[in-house]
């Protein structure tokens, strides 16, 4: 499997709302928040579990980051970056 294992405890956060998305992350364990920045705050958009992607959206669409993934719980997480997904792509045969 591509990528590696990042751990994060409660309150940490995975990735920021308006920052570059050099990566998605396959949650393996643990509970994370997605949220969004409001004038008054910030508002939950939802939750992720494991067995979840997050942060593919911005990541394949190279765009920033459109909220932020904060950990609820002790988390795990697979990191895939651009070289992990290139190694990936390299071992597929060319069939055409």
């Amino acid at each position: 499997m591509a990528g590696k294992t990042i751990t994060f405890e409660p309150g940490q956060h995975l990735f920021n709302e308006g920052e570059p998305a050099t990566c998605l992350y396959i949650l393996k364990s643990g509970s994370v928040e997605i949220q969004k920045r409001r004038i008054t705050g910030h508002i939950t958009l939802g939750h992720a579990s494991s067995g979840e992607v997050i942060g593919e959206v911005a990541f394949f669409d190279k765009l920033p980051r459109s909220a932020s993934a904060i950990a609820v719980s002790d988390v795990a997480a697979i990191q895939v970056t651009y070289e992990d997904l290139e190694k990936l792509f390299s071992q597929v045969p060319d069939y055409l």
